[in-house]
């Protein structure tokens, strides 16, 4: 009797393990989610001042109206 209940309690605890392994990963994977959004965000945003900063640049340098702006 006493080693079948040990066996029960064994097996309970491997199973409680593997439980944990799973939620463990699952929470793993939605931080690596949230961190390529927000990696995408931040090139997004880069490319985009960026591009500014260029156009800007080159219409001043040339004393033009701001074509390059809409170009870059």
């Amino acid at each position: 009797m006493k080693k079948k209940l040990n066996d029960f309690n064994k097996k309970l605890e491997n199973l409680k393990k593997l439980n944990s392994k799973i939620k463990n990963q699952k929470k793993n994977k939605d931080f690596k989610d949230f961190g390529t959004f927000l990696k995408l965000g931040v090139e997004l945003i880069s490319a985009i001042i960026v591009g500014l900063v260029i156009g800007l640049f080159l219409d001043n340098y040339f004393q033009s109206k701001p074509i390059f702006l809409f170009i870059f």
